[in-house]
């Protein structure tokens, strides 16, 4: 999927070109969405360099990956480049959900991803990013709906079901 950031009438013209092409419900609008992962939200990302210092920031807890693939560990972070990542980067440019896939399934090699919502749309995207890797021999929608039923790779807390999975 791809997103699309501009203000109102570039996103009317952009629908005007893309609706003959466009089946179903895309292209779409997100609501209460503000151009985000944009350069579109520059005026933000200022204003929260202005109001967050680096001292602030801190090494995580726990490992994180970002949205260009990258992994910051807990013990060896710059957090000057968490920060500059965190008020930059991640404001103003493209979130690659696939690549931040693709670096966690590989660094840590999860038993299961569990999408944290809201709701269960992320179940697809990871389901998607996880068929492109070829993840443990998944190749295709069949194959990893089979896989699902038995021994599930994507847990969603939207689910009930698959909440009492991760919850007990």
């Amino acid at each position: 999927m791809i997103g699309v950031a501009g203000d109102d009438a570039a996103l009317a013209a952009c629908e005007a070109r893309l609706l003959p092409m466009a089946t179903g419900r895309f292209p779409m609008r997100l609501a209460n969405h503000a151009g985000f992962h944009s350069p579109l939200q520059a005026p933000v990302a200022a204003k929260g360099r202005a109001a967050l210092t680096p001292g602030l920031f801190r090494g995580p807890a726990l490992p994180l990956v970002d949205g260009r693939g990258q992994a910051w560990y807990p013990l060896s972070t710059d957090t000057r480049a968490l920060w500059d990542y965190t008020l930059g980067h991640q404001v103003v440019a493209p979130y690659d959900f696939t690549a931040a896939i693709r670096t966690g399934m590989h660094e840590f090699a999860p038993e299961a991803v569990i999408v944290l919502g809201p709701g269960t749309t992320l179940g697809g995207a990871v389901a998607q990013s996880l068929l492109a890797l070829k993840w443990q021999g998944l190749s295709d929608k069949a194959g990893f709906q089979t896989r699902q039923e038995t021994d599930p790779l994507v847990l969603s807390m939207g689910i009930a079901e698959q909440r009492k999975t991760v919850t007990g």
